[in-house]
């Protein structure tokens, strides 16, 4: 009787590595589709960026040795891919996801992702930002219809709430990592790090409006009003809120694992151990 279960279980076993090889690959797709990856890329280069800035906000009176060799470790492109695809796939679940590979893979699909990107990359100069905000800044003056799309489109993917939400996760858990420095004696209480992270929450939310907006002004600039039309339906059907979820979930865990191992470098490199 055992081995008539075992010979039924086989080809069960068999069905559901299939389905998950399937699965598996949809992801990968759809990863690709939405170039994933170069947004990885481009956000690596905001954290070498922001890593030196922390440096020279934490310790401007100390040498530099080791610090941006472990920045550059904390955020290898290979370690980002690995902690975002495994929570990106089992955040999408059962989500049905061809129409998603469909629209992006779609010659409309392709332009939006590549002015994303484009966008998402010249907004790593500080000049083309600043630009950026003064062109959202000038729509919000006139009656253009463009004004209105982005803001349909940010309220249609919950951007600033999902920014905030995750950006408060990240400084919780550098704190945590902070909080392991000796030199603080113990003073970086839970109480404290919690207090601090919603002392920065106004703050953050700014910062995150003056940076989606721009960002999305300059991203939708070249495209049609049909186009973007097109993006906001996708952005509200069962299937594009189950992407952004999953995409917002994915990106969380990667970031907080990040934030965390930051906070812990540092707490290191403040208690001057060779790191």
């Amino acid at each position: 009787m055992a081995r008539a279960v075992l010979r039924l279980a086989l080809p069960f076993l068999a069905l559901m590595l299939s389905v998950s090889s399937l699965r598996a690959s949809d992801v990968r797709d759809l990863y690709e589709a939405m170039r994933l990856g170069d947004i990885l890329h481009i956000m690596r280069e905001e954290g070498l960026a922001y890593g030196e800035d922390l440096r020279s906000e934490m310790f401007p009176d100390q040498a530099a040795m080791g610090w941006p060799r472990v920045i550059d470790n904390i955020y290898a492109l290979d370690r980002m891919e690995a902690e975002f695809v495994g929570p990106f796939e089992e955040a999408v679940g059962d989500t049905d996801l061809e129409p998603l590979i469909a629209f992006f893979n779609s010659e409309r699909g392709q332009e939006i992702v590549e002015f994303e990107v484009t966008a998402r990359r010249a907004l790593l100069d500080e000049a083309v930002e600043a630009t950026a905000k003064q062109i959202w800044e000038d729509l919000q003056g006139e009656l253009d219809p463009r004004q209105d799309l982005i803001e349909r489109f940010v309220d249609a993917n919950d951007l600033i709430e999902a920014n905030v939400a995750g950006a408060m996760n990240s400084s919780l858990a550098f704190y945590e990592g902070l909080a392991t420095a000796d030199s603080f004696d113990g003073a970086w209480t839970l109480d404290r790090i919690l207090s601090t992270v919603w002392e920065q929450e106004a703050e953050i939310r700014a910062d995150t409006r003056d940076w989606i907006y721009p960002y999305l002004t300059l991203a939708f600039e070249p495209l049609g009003a049909e186009d973007i039309e097109a993006y906001i339906a996708l952005s509200e059907s069962a299937e594009g809120q189950a992407l952004n979820a999953a995409l917002f979930s994915a990106f969380d865990v990667l970031f907080v694992n990040i934030s965390r191992d930051i906070g812990e470098a540092a707490a290191l490199y403040l208690q001057g151990q060779d790191i």
